[in-house]
């Protein structure tokens, strides 16, 4: 009979699970802010409501007292065995390899994807300069992943195209892998091998990341090993294991900038293997030292940078003509409007952190809940924990107040950075209570967590669930972010091409929908909207009166943009609108637009059309002061003796045929 004290413990266990599942119903339901948990919501057809079934049935099936005892025998311990595992990685990796994210457009996808089809016939001239280059700057490790990627293809006679896939499928393969063995070989507890199997598997950046064109995929691997290895390093003190970890470090340091925080780590890992009686060395591996000692002069020493070196409290967010470092991190002065909706301390950071924190591992997540409540009067705080916590907070103490360049729903690549040592604070946590009564049905909980990982899976591998998980996320960076709101949701758009009555539904919903937070006279992004339905009606449809009003609206959001008044002075021509072309012709003289010659000569040609003939003849000296121009000149004399209509016709026929 189970007594009271543990019923009541595990209600409270099973009450997590359904706590930690309610954000994926928040993701289904409200699936522009909950972009982190919004991928059920895409699913084609039934499939949404079905596996969100599927995952509310085994979140609630732990609260039934009658259910049939669930029974985890003997035989589920051989089901980690070696054959097991190394077929489960296979699988793992044929899935990544075979279905990669359908449209990749996340992070630096987009810089790789004119590269993918490409040979590599020989090396660059840079190409050892760039491999062994350990300069502390942004975007150093990608160029060495890169580098490594151009030798293979080199070496192997591939294109770029399948080494990313080649990378992905080995890497995530291998990355399960290890983690896999690390559960059997750490825990004896069939539960918590099971339980921590599913954190692992279910876990959302595993199923995103080895599918994705850039260049994380060995890093991850490396991460981990190295975390795994630094752990049994503490334990058994060994020299030569300390050698393995300063290699694989020096790996990870090149691949990229974020390893240089697990330098602390390590020294740490030194001091204990060469002085492991020293008092100093015990006070600096508890949990108070790790805090006290490295944390602390870590975060001032972090927080003098941010203030008086590089002073990214009041920075204007904008991303045009920036080198990386001049936008490293987050402001906490918010710069103008409409840059102003994402600082360090906006809402809109801090619940996009969060979301970020959902793409970790939420199996791992309320696992690690589960034992610091229900089973806190069994753990301790030994060096190998003290020090993961510290590395897990300085890392996303980092990732907190950095500036997620793309947004951080197209960044997340960078952002699961901490879900490898999420898992491992796990694995530690788990072995202090490996040999604690728990109940089997916490693992319908890890169950139906690990289930959502599913539709991470399915959405980026089919191309029309993609485009509208993109049109979401490109709503929330518009509303938030901002920056590059405007090219993600016409990306989006654009993923169904043999659709158009569907593009053309869906912009103008899109546009509907975000009308209320557009800014008039400042609002660059929604007015690309606009004036993309305005071109999209001008071509395709001939729709020449709504498409004036499209380039028109997009003016009022974003006035003087020279492209938008070209496209409304030639529908204003169509619509025989003389007047108010001559009008836009004159703004795009002020802007040289497409070039000054041009923009003089359509100016003087609509001045003409409209009857202003004094105004032509202005343009027409304007353009004589740099050019020697006979037609132009011809067109001068005219004006001088008051042309009749047929003259002015003549004159309009042959400037148009100058420009054509």
């Amino acid at each position: 009979m189970i007594s009271p004290e543990r019923f009541h413990r595990n209600q409270g266990i099973y009450l997590l699970g359904v706590l930690f599942f309610i954000p994926f119903i928040l993701g289904v339901l409200l699936p522009d802010d909950w972009w982190g948990t919004h991928f059920t919501a895409f699913l084609p057809g039934p499939w949404k409501y079905i596996v969100l079934l599927a995952g509310v049935i085994l979140l609630s099936l732990p609260f039934f007292p009658k259910l049939p005892r669930l029974t985890v025998k003997d035989r589920l311990q051989q089901a980690l065995s070696l054959v097991v595992i190394t077929l489960l990685s296979i699988t793992a990796g044929i899935c990544f390899y075979q279905f990669p994210i359908v449209a990749d457009y996340y992070g630096n996808a987009r810089s790789f994807q004119p590269l993918l089809g490409d040979p590599v016939s020989e090396l660059p001239p840079d190409f050892y300069r760039e491999l062994f280059s350990f300069a502390f700057e942004p975007g150093n490790g990608r160029r060495g992943v890169f580098q490594v990627y151009t030798f293979i293809a080199y070496a192997f006679n591939l294109n770029y195209g399948e080494v990313f896939r080649w990378a992905g499928a080995v890497f995530g393969g291998a990355f399960l892998s290890v983690w896999l063995y690390a559960v059997r070989s750490w825990l004896s507890n069939r539960i918590w091998q099971l339980a921590l199997c599913l954190a692992g598997v279910g876990a959302p950046f595993l199923w995103i990341f080895f599918g994705h064109i850039d260049t994380y995929a060995p890093l991850y691997f490396i991460l981990l090993v190295w975390l795994l290895l630094f752990t049994s390093q503490l334990k058994s003190r060994n020299p030569l294991m300390l050698v393995v970890l300063t290699l694989l470090l020096v790996f990870g340091i090149r691949f990229h900038t974020l390893m240089y925080l697990l330098t602390p780590a390590w020294l740490l890992a030194v001091l204990m293997t060469y002085f492991p009686k020293a008092k100093l060395v015990g006070r600096w591996s508890s949990l108070r030292g790790v805090w006290l000692w490295i944390f602390l002069p870590f975060t001032l020493a972090g927080l003098y940078g941010y203030f008086f070196v590089l002073k990214d409290y009041n920075d204007p967010r904008v991303l045009d003509h920036f080198r990386d470092i001049d936008r490293l991190f987050l402001p906490i002065i918010s710069p103008d409007p409409p840059y102003d909706r994402y600082n360090l301390q906006s809402w809109n950071h801090i619940f996009d952190f969060f979301n970020i924190m959902l793409l970790w591992s939420p199996t791992a997540l309320f696992l690690v809940a589960v034992i610091l409540t229900a089973y806190r009067k069994h753990l301790s705080n030994p060096p190998a924990l003290n020090i993961m916590l510290l590395t897990m907070a300085m890392i996303s103490s980092v990732l907190f107040v950095f500036n997620p360049l793309l947004s951080m729903p197209m960044d997340w690549d960078l952002f699961v950075f901490p879900a490898p040592i999420l898992l491992v604070i796990l694995l530690l946590l788990a072995q202090q209570v490996d040999h604690q009564p728990v109940s089997k049905r916490i693992l319908l909980s890890c169950g139906g967590l690990a289930l959502m990982a599913l539709p991470v899976f399915a959405v980026n591998s089919l191309l029309k669930p993609l485009s509208y998980r993109m049109e979401s996320v490109g709503i929330r960076v518009y509303k938030t972010y901002y920056a590059h709101a405007g090219a993600y949701l016409l990306y989006a758009l654009q993923l169904i091409p043999d659709d158009p009555g569907l593009y053309l539904e869906r912009k103008q919903q899109l546009i509907r929908k975000l009308e209320p937070w557009a800014l008039p006279d400042n609002d660059q992004k929604y007015a690309s909207l606009l004036t993309d339905n305005g071109i999209y009606q001008f071509k395709y449809l001939e729709a020449y009166g709504p498409a004036r009003q499209s380039f028109e609206r997009s003016l009022y959001y974003f006035p003087g943009d020279p492209g938008t008044l070209y496209y409304l002075l030639q529908t204003q021509e169509l619509l025989l609108d003389y007047p108010a072309a001559y009008v836009s012709a004159v703004q795009l003289v002020s802007h040289n637009f497409p070039d000054r010659d041009r923009a003089l000569r359509t100016a003087i040609l609509y001045a003409l059309e409209a009857g202003y003939y004094e105004q032509a003849d202005g343009y027409c000296q304007a353009y004589l002061e740099d050019h020697d121009d006979p037609m132009i000149e011809a067109v001068r004399q005219r004006l001088m003796h008051d042309p009749d209509p047929e003259d002015v016709e003549m004159l309009t026929t042959l400037l148009r045929s100058v420009d054509r």
